[in-house]
């Protein structure tokens, strides 16, 4: 597994941003150049359609626990997030069940630290391998909710990190290829949508995101944000903060778009097929 070598610096990364970013939910997630490599020999994910999968995916769960032994992670909080991410996924009949459940007797691992044995010494091959850890915080309690790879050419990145099972159906789609909203590494995408296909998450049916690192959200409804933001052409924003792959607050998100869905679909069925 030739990418495990890479997992120390990006999960590190994870855990050090865990300690330097805060407030809003977080995404450690990022487009790397292997995956933009990748992009360039898998042009057919920007067109396929939707296809229903028929597809269940098995996970193994990773659950760290503290140097009592203990851990918030209860088989019941998880099979509940299972439920609710098969719930998101139904619409192109993509499942997952828990195939093995890993309490990792480490305690190390239970703050992300020992990244590396972590990962390397508690991986099933064929499988997700969800790792559940203890929130690392900062001194004003902010927090890095997740971290996975988005798919490249090599072997070995089966791995999602998470630090709240709410950040697992966000975590998921990064999984099969798909973007935050708010995403710029492409370019900025406008309100009137007419780079949508080359700019923001390549995605035409999510609108354009200005999120940013503490944007005001409006107390009274708190999926809405309170600053009347304009694109580069002049144009109000129309924030998605109802999408999984946004980081608006968790109880705003709810769908997935058609286009994500089929992005997902193809992902799946181009690069991650020898999943069990």
């Amino acid at each position: 597994m030739s990418i495990l070598k890479n997992m120390t610096v990006f999960l590190l990364f994870f855990c050090i941003s865990s300690v330097l970013i805060g407030q809003k939910p977080t995404c450690g997630t990022k487009i790397t150049k292997a995956h933009k490599k990748y992009l360039e020999n898998h042009a057919t994910l920007k067109t396929a359609g939707m296809q229903r999968l028929n597809k269940t995916i098995s996970i193994t769960t990773h659950v760290a626990v503290n140097s009592m032994g203990e851990t918030s992670y209860t088989d019941a909080l998880i099979d509940s997030a299972i439920v609710e991410l098969n719930e998101s996924f139904s619409p192109i009949a993509l499942s997952f069940q828990v195939c093995k459940r890993n309490y990792m007797e480490n305690y190390n691992y239970y703050n992300c630290t020992a990244i590396d044995e972590m990962v390397i010494m508690n991986y099933q091959p064929n499988t997700i391998n969800l790792y559940l850890v203890n929130s690392a915080e900062d001194i004003d309690g902010g927090e890095m909710d997740g971290y996975t790879y988005l798919p490249t050419d090599e072997e070995g990145d089966d791995v999602i990190v998470v630090s709240t099972v709410e950040a697992i159906p966000h975590q998921m789609g990064h999984y099969l290829g798909l973007y935050d909203t708010h995403e710029t590494e492409f370019g900025i995408e406008f309100v009137n949508a007419s780079n949508c296909a080359e700019t923001g998450d390549l995605i035409c049916d999510t609108d354009a995101d200005p999120y940013e690192e503490n944007i005001p959200m409006d107390t009274q409804d708190p999926c809405n944000i309170l600053e009347n933001l304009l694109d580069p052409n002049g144009e109000f924003y129309v924030p998605p903060t109802n999408n999984m792959m946004s980081l608006y607050p968790y109880d705003c998100r709810c769908i997935f778009t058609n286009e994500q869905y089929n992005k997902m679909a193809t992902t799946y069925l181009e690069f991650r097929e020898y999943l069990w």
